[in-house]
């Protein structure tokens, strides 16, 4: 029912007892004692309005209006610090019960965005830290990247100079077998022109031999004329002496050219020997060449894999600065926000993310886990048992105090009941299992879901 209706109908309760009470005692003529009795149940009727209208604002707002002004004055100015409860504040249409849903609900909205904020704030210096290093390693690595690739330019280089010498060395190795070809030729050549000369000089000898048997027979004969032959036989020595030196020449030209064809051959056998060598030599260096070749070809694709291997690391160091920056944004970012967040009280806000602690219906029960909830369905026992009225439950409530802890909690303080759309807000806390509700109402009852408890 609205407030204004709520005034209107006792208003016009009140009209109509005044309306009673003049018109019974000025149309109709009653005793004094009639009248007093009107008069008594009149003021009963307009007290019972007046009690039930206060109750029922009461009951409406949940709180004194000053409690809810220093409430709603302390959320104006950052305080979300749990307040104390009302009488009616346990009803959950009452306006005071609605302020402390919002504060709770505010309360974790604070303290989820505080734990975000720092998480995102050592998240995004981690990260700074991490581009840095990583722009740092990339600095290092493009640098060894750009130093190898200069020595790569060097082997390539040299590489490139062995390929020129061993295609020189190719063309002085075939030159080199060419020219021991020919000299194996005129090796041979010569040791023929040898044998020619030895056969010339054992003719030579024969005639040396035969013109010695003719300066003896040329003695004889000038030996048997006497006188007359003495001049003769003088000539025919001389003939003899001449035979004699001469065939010892030749004998030792002979000795000579014997001993040069000796030494023609071996240098003939050894020049046979040396052309397969100089030959395969020569195969060899060409090979050479080749592999030379191919190491040239290699040394450029590897310098150009460098090059591409730098270009990429220069790539990755800007976006890693470009991540750094990033970094830095968001940490300015977080540091505006935690600034923004810095304006509440934050002494509450560090608990909102606690799990709800365990409480006991009894000193017998197990333990369980207190999770409040806004709705909870009735066993059949609960539907069977009888509704209790409004002033039964508030005399109960007047009569048992209750202080900032319920009595099935008292050790530790109880987690404000929080949505499931509420719990979404939190995002680095894992979102909890449902379980089962514990009744911390000493009556069990749906009422349950009003009786929260703030530190």
């Amino acid at each position: 029912m609205r407030l204004s209706s709520r005034f209107a109908l006792v208003s016009g309760l009140q009209l109509a007892a005044v309306g009673v009470l003049v018109y019974g005692s000025l149309l109709q003529p009653f005793s004094p004692s009639t009248q007093w009795w009107i008069a008594g149940v009149v003021l009963l009727l307009m007290l019972a309005s007046a009690v039930w209208l206060r109750w029922s604002i009461k009951r409406a707002l949940g709180a004194e209006p000053e409690q809810i002004h220093r409430l709603l004055e302390r959320m104006n100015h950052g305080d979300f610090q749990a307040a104390a409860m009302g009488a009616h504040s346990l009803y959950s249409h009452s306006l005071y019960s609605c302020a402390l849903t919002l504060q709770s609900r505010l309360r974790s909205v604070m303290g989820a965005l505080k734990s975000t904020s720092d998480a995102l704030a050592a998240a995004s210096e981690q990260v700074n830290q991490t581009a840095s290093s990583l722009s740092d390693g990339v600095t290092v690595q493009a640098n060894g990247v750009a130093d190898t690739s200069n020595a790569m330019d060097q082997i390539a280089n040299s590489i490139s100079h062995n390929n020129q010498h061993a295609n020189q060395t190719d063309a002085i190795a075939k030159q080199a077998c060419i020219d021991v070809e020919e000299c194996s030729e005129a090796v041979l050549g010569t040791v023929q022109a040898m044998q020619n000369i030895a056969e010339r000089i054992s003719i030579i000898n024969d005639i040396a031999y035969q013109t010695n048997l003719l300066a003896l027979n040329a003695a004889i004969e000038a030996g048997r004329a006497g006188e007359q032959g003495r001049g003769f036989s003088v000539v025919a020595s001389e003939v003899r002496k001449l035979a004699e030196r001469c065939q010892q020449a030749a004998r030792q030209i002979s000795e000579e050219a014997t001993a040069s064809v000796k030494q023609s051959d071996q240098a003939g056998l050894l020049l046979d020997k040396m052309v397969p060598s100089i030959r395969r030599t020569a195969d060899l260096v060409q090979e050479i060449a080749h592999a030379s070749t191919e190491q040239t070809s290699g040394a450029q694709q590897i310098n150009s894999a460098m090059g591409q291997i730098n270009k990429t690391l220069q790539e990755t160091a800007a976006a890693s600065r470009q991540l750094s920056n990033t970094a830095g944004e968001l940490m300015t970012r977080v540091t505006e926000l935690r600034r923004t967040i810095g304006f509440f009280d934050s002494r509450d806000l560090n608990r909102v993310e606690k799990p709800a602690v365990k409480a006991k219906v009894e000193p017998k029960a197990q333990p369980k886990p207190v999770r409040p909830t806004l709705a909870r369905p009735k066993t059949q026992a609960q539907k069977q048992a009888p509704v209790r009225s409004v002033q039964s439950h508030t005399a109960a409530t007047k009569s048992t105090p209750r202080s900032s802890t319920p009595q099935a909690a008292q050790s530790k303080p109880k987690q404000r009941p929080v949505k499931p759309d509420a719990a979404k807000v939190s995002v680095l806390a894992p979102k909890p299992k449902p379980k089962s509700p514990v009744a911390v109402s000493p009556h069990a009852d749906e009422d349950d879901q009003f009786f929260v408890h703030y530190d």
